[in-house]
This record gives C-alpha cells, sequence and structure tokens, in this order.
C-alpha cells in the first residue's frame, strides 16, 4: 500500500535531508554544507513565486523538485517556470512519488500565472527521464545546450 506523500516547500529545519537527496542527484559533487543548503534555500525563497517543493513519508524526504520563475518582456510578459534539480531517493522510485512533487510543481507554476514550463535532464539513460517527463504531459520540444561558469 502507497503511504500518504506530504508535499511542502522546504523548510530550513529540513536542509540535511533535503542536502543528502541531492546527493544522490549529482554523487560526483562534494557533499552540500548545511549552511550552504540553508542561504541557497532562502535565496529561492525571496524570488516570487520560486520555491524548493518535497514529498516526505513520515517526515522524510523521499523527493524534491525546485521551480524557479523567469520573468522577461516576452511572450506578453507571462512568466516561465524553469524545473531542477528533480531527483526521488532510489528506494522510492517508480512508485509515483516523483511524479506527485512534479505535479505540485506544475500547479504552483499555474497559479503564479507561467505559460510554460521547461524541464532539461542531464541523464545519460535518455529512455528513463523521457518517459518520466512524457507521462506527466513534457513534449519534447527544444534543444538544450549548457556551459559551466566555474
Amino acid at each position: 500500500m502507497k503511504q500518504d506523500l506530504d508535499i511542502r516547500p522546504i523548510g530550513e529545519a529540513k536542509m540535511p535531508g533535503l542536502a543528502s537527496l541531492y546527493r544522490y542527484l549529482h554523487p560526483q559533487d562534494p557533499a552540500l554544507a548545511v549552511v550552504t543548503a540553508r542561504m541557497t534555500l532562502r535565496q529561492t525563497a525571496a524570488e516570487p513565486g520560486s520555491a524548493v517543493l518535497v514529498g516526505f513519508l513520515d517526515d522524510r524526504p523521499i523527493a524534491t523538485c525546485a521551480l524557479i520563475v523567469v520573468r522577461g518582456g516576452a511572450r506578453s510578459a507571462k512568466p516561465s517556470a524553469l524545473i531542477e534539480n528533480i531527483v526521488t531517493h532510489p528506494t522510492q522510485r517508480r512508485l509515483g512519488y516523483g511524479t506527485r512533487v512534479l505535479a505540485a510543481v506544475l500547479a504552483l507554476a499555474r497559479e503564479v500565472g507561467c505559460d510554460r514550463a521547461t524541464v532539461l535532464t542531464t541523464s545519460l539513460d535518455v529512455d528513463v527521464p523521457s518517459g518520466f517527463f512524457l507521462a506527466a504531459g513534457f513534449a519534447k520540444t527544444a534543444s538544450g545546450f549548457r556551459v559551466f561558469l566555474d
């Protein structure tokens, strides 16, 4: 039986759990210091409409994604949503938890007036994230490019 998932914005007290969840997203990166994670959370929360939503099971963070709202003058000045840092704990994958957190982020994006949402994946196993995003209503419509600035 699937447990109830409590989806809410991450609070500073839960940052250590979120930092450990991010280890599954980029295992090659150094561990994120909690003080750095808290500072980043404050900066994200200061951006209107932006949020880091987390799905909790028994008060443990098991799935997350971040909504970044981008405002500009294009497209009738409607904001757009960039969805980043999508990860589900490996023991909880394929149970619908990641899908539910992503749906909550998309609902929040609609609520703040975004006219579209974009997500890019860096997974080398293209079929896995493609199926996940296609099932969530996304379409393959663009090419992505990236440059690391550090």
